[in-house]
């Protein structure tokens, strides 16, 4: 996939296509009605690098995202950027393929080496007419990369210091020796601070924002290759029944222990002064494509197990153990970003850069797993979370529908209902409760009453 610079004008917009529009306080991203998923995935990748990093000088902390739709409001404002007069210009149908577009710009790619007497460069065949590799790249080099409207010359991070100034003067000479556009750019790349648009333009570079994972290997794990015997002894019964620990499940925010949500009692002989948690109010968003939305209000603590949302908590923490008759403590605020068992890496990858956007607080900001949610989050639905399997898109009416959800919680209000997707004897516990749902109609059915309703 071809990220290129073209000129900021209408001509340029293609309805299969998208395009970034990068202002000094502004940032939008325009997908074609016609553009693909992974074009529209594409573009919020490199609009996370910009404002991330700052690039272009871009101030902007947001993304506007813009769908192909006339005369809204948002469309009005992004065609004075390109100073389109008639707002009734009709953007290009035409569909271009994307394997050609490639090998077309490819072929007119030419690469550069600064000469050893560091004055001039050198055009390099084996760097020219393709996408190159990054490992072509060497840190002792020099080098300037001609893409028509671009050109950079890029400065490893141990070339020589003396020929960076000439390899700028060299570098102006290729861009003026032909014609280029106004809004085209020449600029100086420093080894380790590329920008997105020029790594772009080779074809293995690694993500700048991924997490980098290492893997340690245990030193006292056993060795494959001997055989380690292990002396076999009954389990003692007393202590399996002993509970692992007396300490109650906590989530600490801010430095503050939250307990279950509702705060920690007072402990004397444990030097434990306790304190009370207070939810002030609670605002919840939907993950959409490309941005996110507000979710009715009437809907909070419906998930689904094929989506994502962002979960705001606004609490109180009042000290002494009790509640008060008048306002104690400051307010407080947590963003909880969930994501479903069914969503893909990218999706999740969104849920958690989109949370950023949605917190101007500069709150905690906590990544949830479905059926892994502590107790103070189960807490802030009063018992009335439901997870229903699959998107929301995907759900039939209430008439044409049986599901079967497995009860969880430790007390009332942290209880919460999570849809089953084999509706069969396979999927029941003798010591669990399960709510079936047929139709309209709803039953609070034991494992035993199950299998009677379905002859099992």
């Amino acid at each position: 996939m071809q990220i290129r610079l073209v000129a900021p004008h209408l001509s340029s917009l293609n309805s299969y296509e998208c395009f970034l529009l990068i202002t000094p306080n502004t940032l939008y991203q325009f997908n074609g009605k016609h553009a693909s998923v992974l074009k529209k995935s594409k573009g919020t990748e490199l609009v996370t690098a910009i404002t991330m990093a700052r690039e272009f000088k871009c101030m902007a902390d947001k993304v506007t995202i813009l769908e192909q739709v006339r005369g809204s409001y948002l469309m009005r404002h992004f065609n004075k950027h390109l100073k389109i007069q008639n707002e009734n210009e009709e953007i290009s149908e035409k569909q271009v393929d994307d394997e050609e577009y490639e090998k077309e710009k490819n072929s007119a790619n030419v690469g550069y080496i600064l000469d050893e007497d560091m004055k001039s460069f050198t055009r390099v065949p084996e760097l020219s007419g393709k996408r190159l590799k990054q490992a072509r790249l060497n840190d002792a080099n020099i080098y300037c990369f001609d893409y028509g409207p671009e050109v950079y010359v890029w400065i490893g991070r141990t070339a020589d210091r003396g020929a960076r100034k000439n390899a700028m003067i060299a570098g102006r000479q290729i861009w003026d020796s032909k014609p280029r556009p106004s809004w085209g750019i020449f600029q100086r790349i420093a080894g380790g601070l590329e920008h997105s648009l020029f790594r772009e333009k080779f074809k293995d570079w690694p993500d700048v924002n991924a997490v980098n994972v290492l893997t340690v290997k245990n030193p006292c794990a056993p060795k494959k290759d001997k055989i380690t015997f292990v002396d076999m002894e009954p389990c003692d019964a007393a202590v399996m029944r002993t509970p692992l620990s007396e300490t109650p499940v906590g989530l600490v925010l801010e430095m503050t222990d939250v307990g279950r949500g509702d705060g920690l009692p007072t402990d004397l002989s444990q030097d434990i002064f306790g304190h009370d948690v207070e939810t002030t109010s609670v605002e919840m968003w939907r993950i959409t494509d490309s941005s996110y939305e507000e979710y009715p209000r009437d809907l909070y603590g419906e998930m689904y197990s094929g989506e994502s949302f962002i979960i705001r908590w606004a609490y109180r923490v009042m000290q002494g153990g009790k509640k008060q008759d008048h306002d104690t403590g400051r307010d407080r605020a947590a963003f909880f970003f969930w994501q479903g068992a069914d969503c893909t890496i990218k999706e999740k990858g969104k849920s958690a850069f989109l949370t950023v956007r949605v917190d101007s607080e500069r709150a905690p900001q906590i990544q949830l797993s479905q059926s892994k949610e502590p107790p103070a989050f189960l807490q802030i639905f009063n018992g009335g979370m439901v997870t229903f399997k699959g998107k929301i898109s995907e759900q039939k009416a209430p008439g044409k529908r049986r599901r079967l959800f497995l009860y969880r919680g430790e007390v009332e209000k942290e209880g919460y209902l999570t849809e089953l997707s084999d509706i069969s004897s396979a999927s029941l516990r003798s010591r669990s409760s399960f709510v079936l749902q047929d139709g309209e109609d709803l039953f609070y059915v034991s494992a035993s009453e199950f299998m009677a309703i379905f002859n099992m």
